[in-house]
């Protein structure tokens, strides 16, 4: 990739008899990866050289050949998450098909990558109940590993439905 060292995406000229038009547009990044890299809204994976631009973005880690599915997963848990008001702030394959992603109230979702939609159903249904009855202020994390149970986990004690 040519550009695959800087913002520059495209440069376009075009030449007429009186004046030479430059258009220059820059990659747009949609998540954070490893070593100062991106992937952008086209899917690329950019490592732009020089200083870094200050940037609130999704962090993505992982192994290189994971990225894509990771992203894709981020999308369908935003989805999710959607319904409570937060947003997602990073997911992380952790090695053994084990799922970590963080919100931007600091609850922690650990997932399998196996079952990873049938996951986020039971995610959307505990959600939907919380937000129904009103007990979700002091959840830390929700472990949805189990087949028949999700683990909920505040500072203070840690309880399954």
């Amino acid at each position: 990739m040519i550009f695959s060292n800087s913002w520059v995406s495209v440069i376009k000229t075009t030449n007429t008899f009186e004046e030479i038009h430059i258009e220059v547009k820059e990659h747009q990044p949609i998540a954070s990866l490893d070593r100062g890299r991106f992937i952008t809204q086209e899917g690329k994976i950019i490592t732009p050289a020089g200083g870094n631009k200050s940037l609130k973005l999704l962090s993505i880690i992982g192994r290189d050949d994971e990225y894509l599915a990771l992203l894709d997963s981020t999308f369908l848990l935003q989805n999710i998450l959607n319904l409570n008001g937060s947003s997602l702030i990073s997911i992380e394959h952790r090695g053994s098909g084990f799922i970590e992603a963080l919100d931007n109230k600091s609850v922690m979702y650990r997932f399998t990558k196996k079952d990873f939609r049938v996951q986020l159903e039971r995610l959307e249904e505990l959600i939907l109940f919380e937000l129904n009855s009103g007990i979700n202020d002091d959840i830390r994390y929700i472990d949805l590993r189990y087949k028949n149970a999700i683990a909920l986990g505040n500072k203070n004690m840690e309880k399954s439905i």
